[in-house]
Order: C-alpha cells, then sequence, then structure tokens
C-alpha cells in the first residue's frame, strides 16, 4: 500500500500547527491519520505570499510531486497594515495573484486536491501599541480567498468568519479551542467533498499486529487496553 501524502503549506498558524499543548490543528490531523497517510509540514512563521512564492522550489524539495492534498492557510501577514512597521504587509491584488500563482503551481505538481483556508478572524484591539493587524483589513484578503478558490475550482475553508476572539491565544495565533475548530473543519469538509481522503476510507498502512499474531483476546483486552 502507498499511504497517502498531504502537505501543509502557510505562514506561522501552521507552523505552530504543530504544538501539542494547544492542541495544534496539523497534529491533531496527524494523529488521526497514523498509518494512512504522511503529513509533511512546511510552516513559515512571518512569511508571506511574496516570500514563500519566492522560496517555493526550495520548500518543495525533497516533497514528492504528487500529493493527494495540499491545505494552504496564508494572508495573515499579507493583511498586516501598510506603514505600521512589521514590513511584510502585501496589497490584497498582490496577495491574490501571488495565491493562483502557487495553486496553478500545485496543481501542475498533480496535488489531487486543493484545500484553500482564509486568515482567521484577528483581534488586537488589547494591544499597548497601535495594531499591526485589524479584522476589518485581514476580512477583505479572506474574501479574496473565498473569491479565488471558486475561480481556480478548489476547496476553502472560511475561518475569518468563523472564528472570533476566543479562538486566539494572543489575538492573532489558535488556542485550543480556535485548533479544535480548524480541525473539525478540515475533517467536514473532506467527509463531504473529498471522501477518498476520509480516514474511514483509507486503507490502513500493514495488517494489525493482531492479525498476524493472533494473541488471547483476554490477554490484549487485559495488558494492551490502548493498543
Amino acid at each position: 500500500m502507498n499511504r497517502k501524502r498531504v502537505l501543509f503549506l502557510g505562514d506561522s498558524l501552521t507552523q505552530y500547527g504543530m504544538n501539542q499543548e494547544l492542541s495544534g490543528f496539523v497534529g491533531l490531523f496527524a494523529h488521526d491519520y497514523q498509518r494512512h497517510a504522511d503529513i509533511i509540514l512546511r510552516g513559515y512563521s512571518g512569511y508571506n505570499t511574496t516570500m514563500i512564492l519566492e522560496r517555493i522550489d526550495s520548500i518543495l524539495v525533497g516533497i514528492p510531486r504528487t500529493l493527494h492534498l495540499c491545505v494552504i492557510c496564508l494572508g495573515a501577514n499579507d493583511a498586516a497594515i501598510i506603514g505600521a512597521g512589521t514590513n511584510n504587509d502585501v496589497d490584497v491584488e498582490t496577495y491574490t495573484k501571488n495565491l493562483r500563482k502557487l495553486i496553478l503551481l500545485m496543481k501542475e505538481r498533480e496535488t489531487h486536491n486543493i484545500i484553500l483556508m482564509t486568515p482567521p478572524f484577528v483581534d488586537l484591539s488589547s494591544s499597548e501599541i497601535t495594531p499591526v493587524r485589524t479584522a476589518e483589513h485581514t476580512e477583505r484578503y479572506a474574501d479574496a480567498a473565498l473569491q479565488l478558490a471558486v475561480e481556480e475550482g478548489v476547496h476553502s475553508i472560511d475561518l475569518f468568519s468563523t472564528t472570533d476572539e476566543s479562538d486566539l491565544v494572543d489575538g492573532i495565533h489558535f488556542n485550543s479551542k480556535g485548533n479544535r475548530h480548524v480541525y473539525k473543519q478540515l475533517e467536514l469538509l473532506i467527509a463531504d467533498k473529498i471522501p477518498d481522503m476520509d480516514i474511514a476510507n483509507i486503507e490502513m498502512d500493514l495488517p494489525d499486529w493482531k492479525d498476524i499474531c493472533k494473541p488471547d483476546p483476554d490477554v490484549v483486552a487485559k495488558a494492551f487496553r490502548t493498543s
């Protein structure tokens, strides 16, 4: 059996997606898909779509050309306020063009399915300094991503409209509640739109050890309660 291959590509929201203390959504996905899919994480804190696109050849080194699923979550940094000082802002028109190029590139690499996740809601109202991001500005990027997904015929998840300040640990990044929400949205979309990637429809890699060794069921029940 050849395992399914799944790539998560994004910024810090994806990079921190393996944070066990915060129930990272990529970690939740990897846990449920163990022995069913190989999960590849490429998350880059602070990166915008231009930075990703300029380095995409290096990012994809060692990653198989054919992927069964690619989850792209970019835009949180692109949506930084112009002139606020982070210097990683990208105007919404360029953001859309960059995302389109990334999608076309992944299609050319024989990616079976693509999910485009919008940047989530942000809340920096409690910051002591002038906020470098606002919900109103970020919403423009979320709307652009959703429209692009329709134009390019790829799947999308609207994280902006389905998250709020209770999902964020610092006004930008997901807390445990937010991460579980992201994973739930992925789970629901896959079950509905990409059934061949549903865990229930993917064969497990190699037989279960109990099918090979034929142990006494009573012994297994007592000694290996989590096996």
